[in-house]
């Protein structure tokens, strides 16, 4: 089991999270650790289904850079969109990176709202995040 990393979430991020699910428009966020803290660095909007806007995730990822993707699926619960934890942590990223990301999973989960995330998947290559993948798991 990890521990936790102390990394807060950014209140900003915690206000795009809120704002993206109440507005339904938004299909990613990405999840960056910048300055000792989880902070928004990209988002993108819902253009077609779920499984169509997935590969727009690609272009996210980076060969040496952990980050986390919030990935807003098609299905609904209690409490509006269900939403997919994706955490990427490449194998080329340095081993303290790979530290960090891996200990600060469970509390960015926690303080965006568990009831949130239906479901999470991890890679350490591009080729992991993949539809067909996610849908096997």
């Amino acid at each position: 089991m990890s521990h936790a990393s102390g990394i807060p979430v950014a209140k900003s991020l915690d206000v795009s999270f809120g704002e993206a699910r109440e507005a339904g428009n938004v299909r990613f966020i990405k999840v960056q650790i910048v300055n000792d803290e989880m902070v928004q660095t990209a988002a993108v909007n819902v253009q077609g289904n779920a499984e169509e806007d997935f590969p727009k995730l690609q272009d996210h990822l980076q060969r040496d850079m952990p980050c986390y993707l919030l990935y807003r699926l098609d299905s609904k619960n209690d409490h509006g969109y269900e939403w997919l934890l994706i955490s990427f942590v490449p194998d080329g990223s340095p081993v303290k990176s790979r530290m960090l990301y891996a200990s600060s999973h469970a509390l960015l989960k926690r303080e965006l709202g568990l009831t949130y995330f239906s479901d999470e998947i991890h890679g350490s290559e591009a080729s992991d995040i993949a539809w067909e993948l996610y849908q096997q798991h």
